[in-house]
């Protein structure tokens, strides 16, 4: 065997080594969509070795159609001869978020044979980006509490504190003293939600017990004559481990806006799609105008910050909820769990 034989030989070893050390997914596709070599990492998603991938077509075996998605990057190069891009995030094949990239092949003459298509995984990359989000929006909103709305608070002491100097009759002292006082109270639910938002999201999800998260909000509230009846059915459901304050604040909204309320009812239902979390009491109710706007950053009659940050909680880990109660006949409100997230002892 000659020498340039034999380095020929050992550089195409070296290149199949090279071409399968990549982490990217990689893969040369003709004119028709099939594959015509692909490197180990596109092999291992497609569950096939490398020579099984060979003569295979593409979208068949990579997004389980019969045809291109209308996305389809490498169509697109074969079409204009140009470098195209795209971004896949629900495929199953792939199992992640992939930015795909498409870069023509072509002959001395400029016409195109194919494209040396590269998925590169971005799914860190694009959980990072969203985490910086969700980390930038709380530090908003914390910026807001600390400096807008607990100054406005500051500034009603201290109105209201002048108006106590400048006052001689004992019936506007009082009025000026239980304003002093009710402010006093907003800037310390504000503080105190400050510090649970911070908390956030910092811990993993976990499986909790509704009925035991009911139980221990009960165990820690006046209830007086109210009866609870809670109707479980062993649901578990995974969700941020400040889950317990949702049931909190929505058993505080009966108390304190609900006028008479004497029972409060909380069930569990399981559906196809899921389970969902009812819990409603006999109080006045909602207004039809506000069952959204309740949910709303500083919306009520305290700080308006409860309900919002019982949302945002459920949210962590895909659960809804919303009110739909009757205004008259008590408030209703309903948590939707998907199915993922649930599961029954």
């Amino acid at each position: 065997m000659s020498d340039s034989k034999i380095l020929d030989k050992q550089e195409g070893h070296e290149w199949e080594l090279t071409f399968d050390s990549i982490s990217d997914l990689i893969a040369i596709i003709d004119r028709d969509h099939h594959i015509v070599r692909a490197n180990q990492a596109m092999a291992s998603k497609l569950g096939i070795s490398t020579q099984e991938c060979v003569g295979k077509i593409c979208y068949e075996h990579v997004h389980r159609t019969n045809a291109p998605p209308p996305s389809c990057p490498h169509s697109a190069s074969l079409k204009d001869g140009k470098v195209h891009a795209t971004e896949v995030t629900e495929e199953e094949t792939l199992g992640g978020c992939f930015e795909i990239t498409t870069t023509p092949i072509k002959d001395s003459e400029g016409i195109v044979h194919g494209s040396v298509h590269i998925g590169h995984d971005v799914t860190e990359a694009k959980r990072t980006a969203y985490q910086l989000l969700d980390l930038n929006k709380k530090l908003e909103l914390l910026s807001s509490i600390t400096r807008h709305d607990i100054l406005n608070q500051l500034m009603v002491l201290s109105g209201n504190i002048e108006f106590l100097k400048a006052s001689d009759s004992r019936e506007e002292k009082d009025r000026r003293i239980a304003k002093l006082q009710h402010a006093v109270d907003v800037i310390r639910r504000q503080i105190e939600f400050a510090k649970d938002y911070e908390r956030l999201g910092k811990s993993d999800p976990a499986w909790q017990d509704i009925e035991a998260i009911i139980n221990s909000v009960v165990s820690r509230k006046d209830m007086g004559e109210i009866k609870i009846n809670c109707e479980s059915s062993g649901l578990e459901i995974l969700a941020d481990q400040m889950l317990e304050k949702v049931f909190y604040n929505l058993l505080d909204n009966s108390l304190r806006h609900g006028g008479k309320v004497s029972a409060i009812h909380a069930v569990c239902e399981a559906r196809p799609e899921g389970a969902v979390i009812v819990y409603e009491d006999d109080g006045v109710g909602i207004l039809p105008d506000e069952k959204e706007k309740i949910f709303q950053k500083g919306f009520g009659k305290n700080t308006g910050l409860g309900l919002f940050l019982s949302r945002e909680i459920l949210a962590i880990t895909g659960i809804t909820i919303i009110e739909n109660g009757t205004r008259g006949v008590g408030s209703r409100f309903e948590l939707f769990v998907p199915a993922s997230k649930a599961r029954w002892k």
